[in-house]
């Protein structure tokens, strides 16, 4: 499953996407860091642009605009790497193997790597200062 350009996501496609349980996802909506609308009395969607602005990415980037974005994700890639001492990949493998807390902050962190290694970044080794 790719971030494609649908206006609004259910949350089981979402966790999907970006490999979390989807009451990761509801914790997220719970929490109004992802904007949703109410369809019915209990089906929710999650806006695309609410998701995009979370992964801090755009729309998905075709033609001269990706390699921009790829260097885009490289960037945050090191931010990243820089900010938790490991590369998303790291990240991603020691937050399964409950290595790393589980706290809000840190559910953020794990969204982004997953977000990272989504876009192809989390896999190369980054230098970490």
């Amino acid at each position: 499953m790719e971030f494609d350009s649908r206006p609004f996501w259910k949350p089981r496609d979402l966790a999907k996407l970006l490999d979390v349980s989807s009451s990761q996802i509801y914790r997220l909506i719970e929490a109004g860091t992802l904007e949703h609308v109410k369809v019915g009395q209990r089906t929710v969607r999650v806006s695309a642009a609410s998701v995009a602005e979370f992964l801090g990415v755009g729309a998905p980037a075709v033609g001269p605009q990706a390699d921009t974005e790829a260097s885009d994700f490289d960037a945050r890639a090191e931010l990243f790497a820089k900010r938790t001492g490991c590369t998303p990949e790291e990240f991603i493998v020691a937050w399964r193997r409950d290595e790393i807390p589980d706290t809000p902050e840190h559910s953020q962190d794990a969204m982004e790597a997953l977000a990272l290694r989504g876009a192809g970044v989390g896999r190369r080794a980054i230098a970490t200062a």
